[in-house]
């Protein structure tokens, strides 16, 4: 035992010399022998007999442990002064603790390991004697060993790697390839989203704008519709445009897009066509109007200046109108004028030959013409226009300041229906055929149509003398309907709506129709190419028109117009309101009633109305009255001289008519009121 002892300590202090050394190798590798490869080293090197001692002795020392690997060319991290002084203290311990065999032996294995940079090294098994060793030819501190392990740094070394087959790298390459084939496709898809990305943006942005600027939707439907239409853009946009989403995932999106988009176009055009037709509903702020100067057609006179000098008769309507027309017929030549007191004088006096020319506005005109008998020549066929004045004036608003809410507030709407086929812009003043007020409660969700027959003889408002037809007050305007009829009935109106034959022709034909009851069978007399059979019938345009003037084919002539008139109107509104063509025809029925009516309804009473509909979607209850009296001839303020069919009125009926738009105001119930029976 003394003899192993002499042996171990001369290696050791060799060893403490070699240590010492190494660290100054900056270069060296760190390889892992194992046990059978170190000593296959020691059987071939053959090395002197005492480090082949000293190996024996190191071996019967562990014979318990487990061999351990070796290490051969250790480099050292680089260290701190402090560290290299804890280096000297770890091997004069190492000498020192190698004397204490027994209690090295209690020692059980330790196995380092060591983390840098996210990386690990190969661990090392620790004999239980820790006393010395031998690493190749050297001789090894395990304690400076285990300090030398933790402070290395594996990134600063490359260690040995395998080295690659030839099968994985043809893989690897292969897969090179499909990924550079697999880019080109990415970049097309990502030009292809961000393309569809901004025709959804702005589609959805011009849309949202425009819904808004509309103002028909309430809160309830807006709000969450601008919230859908942006999560829609946004986040469809998103996925078209973003790297990390694969293709096929884009794809399924591309196409919801392109629909998305679309249907915003749509939408888009529907809208612009409702706003065109906001800008097409003017009321009369102005009056335009042609007057002719109108000879006699054999009449030698060719041109207006061949009137110099000569009698012009004019019949004095009071209106503004006039006014204007004679004063640029007084600029244009040196007249002498005859003002006569009706329309009918001034056909007379020129027929009579007591003027040499008239001044005629075309509706005066139009009048002449539909008041000849039937054997009779036309005012137009005997006489041809010298002259045309083209005349147009601005109106005061005669009706007073509107301030009603009509989405809560009950208000009062007259309907006029023009005597006259085309464009309304060209027909401000005319006949009225029709003439119905609309008493419409909002909160009642009920409606009063009150129809006033054509030939009610009236006091035109502002007028005196002779009373008039009500249908010769659309003469002069259609403020002067609406004035004569508040004077008869003591109500105050608020707007009014006026239309003519072609709105009805085209507005019926768009909903696909209407379906009307007739008491009897009949050729109308305006249109006899038709015959409307007894009972429910299905009508379209040119037949529910037909209907609505037919007043010879009935005994009760007038009084049952009236009666077919609401019919007719009570269907459309049934139809309109009652189904989904309003929004599958939306288009062309704006389209057809953009220049076939007027009103004073702004853009604004119209979106609350709509608004109120939509939000609660309530049914409509119509009432029907119409006014009566008795069969009369008399003079008009209009016509003079001449004797005219006119219908007295019954003033029973016209109280009954003032209570019931009154109750309909006052919130009462249709079922407490007076109305007409069918």
């Amino acid at each position: 035992m003394p003899e192993a002892k002499s042996t171990s300590k001369k290696p050791a202090t060799k060893k403490s010399s070699n240590v010492s050394a190494k660290p100054k190798d900056k270069t060296t590798k760190v390889t892992v022998k194992t046990a059978s490869e170190s000593a296959k080293s020691k059987t071939t090197s053959g090395k002197n007999a005492s480090k082949s001692a000293s190996a024996k002795a190191t071996s019967k020392s562990g014979a318990n442990s487990k061999s351990s690997p070796k290490l051969t060319d250790v480099k050292p991290a680089k260290k701190s002064t402090s560290a290299k002084s804890s280096s000297k203290t770890s091997q004069s311990k190492s000498t020192s603790t190698a004397a204490k065999k027994p209690t090295a032996q209690k020692s059980t294995a330790k196995k380092p390991t060591t983390k840098k940079s996210g990386k690990s090294i190969d661990s090392f098994t620790i004999p239980a004697d820790r006393s010395k060793t031998t690493a190749g030819n050297t001789e090894m501190d395990w304690g400076d060993l285990e300090k030398r392990v933790e402070d290395y740094d594996v990134d600063e070394f490359a260690l040995d790697k395998p080295k690659k087959s030839t099968k994985s790298s043809k893989a690897e390459t292969k897969k090179s390839k499909n990924t550079k084939l697999d880019s080109k496709p990415r970049k097309v898809f990502q030009i292809i989203g961000g393309i569809l990305s901004l025709i959804l943006l702005v589609s959805s942005a011009i849309l949202g704008a425009m819904v808004v600027g509309i103002n028909l939707l309430p809160n309830t439907y807006l709000l969450p519709a601008l919230a859908i239409l942006g999560v829609i853009a946004i986040g469809f946009s998103v996925l078209m445009i973003h790297r990390r989403v694969k293709p096929a995932i884009k794809i399924p999106f591309f196409l919801l897009s392109i629909i998305f988009s679309a249907v915003y176009i749509f939408g888009i055009s529907y809208l612009d066509k409702t706003f065109d037709f906001f800008d097409s509903l003017k009321g009369q702020d102005y009056l335009t109007e042609s007057y002719y100067v109108v000879v006699e057609k054999d009449s030698d006179y060719q041109e207006i200046h061949d009137l110099r000098g000569k009698t012009i008769a004019t019949y004095d309507e009071s209106q503004d109108i006039y006014q204007e027309a004679l004063k640029k017929l007084q600029a244009l030549i040196k007249v002498e004028f005859k003002t006569v007191d009706s329309i009918s004088a001034l056909a007379a006096s020129l027929s009579n030959h007591e003027a040499d020319a008239v001044l005629i506005s075309a509706v005066h005109q139009e009048v002449l013409d539909d008041l000849t008998e039937e054997n009779e020549d036309s005012f137009s066929s005997t006489t041809r226009v010298l002259y045309t004045i083209e005349v147009r004036v601005d109106t005061a608003d005669s009706i007073g300041d509107i301030n009603v809410n009509i989405s809560t507030e009950p208000f009062t709407v007259f309907i006029s229906g023009i005597d006259a086929y085309g464009d309304m812009s060209n027909m401000q003043r005319g006949r009225s055929d029709v003439n119905m007020l609309a008493t419409v409660n909002p909160t009642t969700h009920e409606v009063l149509l009150t129809s006033i027959p054509r030939d009610y003889y009236v006091q035109l408002h502002g007028t005196t003398g002779y009373r008039d037809k009500l249908t010769h007050a659309g003469i002069y305007g259609v403020q002067m309907s609406m004035q004569t009829l508040e004077d008869l009935l003591d109500i105050d109106i608020d707007y009014y709506l006026k239309v003519n034959f072609s709105t009805v022709v085209s507005l019926v034909d768009t909903i696909g129709g209407i379906d009307v009851y007739s008491d009897q069978q009949f050729v109308p007399w305006t249109n006899r190419n038709i015959t409307i059979p007894k009972g429910n019938v299905h009508m379209d345009g040119a037949m529910a028109l037909a209907f609505a003037r037919e007043r010879k084919s009935y005994a009760t002539g007038d009084r049952h117009r009236v009666q077919n008139q609401q019919d007719v109107i009570s269907a459309i509104i049934k139809k309109v309101s009652g189904s989904t063509v309003i929004l599958t025809k939306y288009a062309e029925i704006l389209d057809n009633l953009a220049n076939c009516l007027t009103t004073n309804i702004g853009k604004n009473e119209i979106s609350s109305l709509v608004k109120m509909q939509l939000q609660s979607m309530p049914s409509w209850q119509i009432g029907q009255y119409s006014l009566n009296g008795s069969d009369s001839h008399n003079y008009t303020y209009s016509m003079g001289q001449q004797l005219l069919y006119v219908m007295e009125p019954n003033q029973e009926t016209v109280k009954t008519a003032h209570d019931n738009i009154m109750g309909i105001i006052e919130g009462k119930p249709l079922s407490e009121l007076t109305l007409t029976e069918k």
